[in-house]
């Protein structure tokens, strides 16, 4: 993470085609606060669409297929059996089943 690289940017290298990027944002509303305003096109997850008709964006499918991901919880092991952590990543398992 953070060195500019996507996995999209990677397929679109491997068939030798290009995007020109614009600012390279960490947060989802940043992005389409940005493309709302600016006439450009945002590659974010399909979470978006969720949000598209807020923000007065059309959601169009990718020109190119999109590789597949598992995402993946992380903690330390002082947190295995803390009660806390471990009601929050329920919470977290649950919601991203919903997405």
């Amino acid at each position: 993470m953070g060195d500019g690289r996507s996995a999209l940017g990677d397929v679109l290298i491997r068939q030798r085609r290009f995007r020109r990027l614009a600012p390279q944002l960490p947060h989802l509303y940043a992005a389409m606060a940005v493309v709302a305003r600016i006439g450009m096109a945002v590659t974010p997850p399909t979470l978006t669409r969720a949000y598209a008709d807020a923000a007065g964006l059309a959601v169009l499918p990718s020109p190119v297929p999109r590789p597949s991901f598992t995402p993946g919880l992380v903690w330390p092991d002082a947190l295995v059996a803390d009660q806390g952590a471990t009601w929050l990543r329920g919470l977290v398992r649950q919601a991203a089943g919903h997405v």
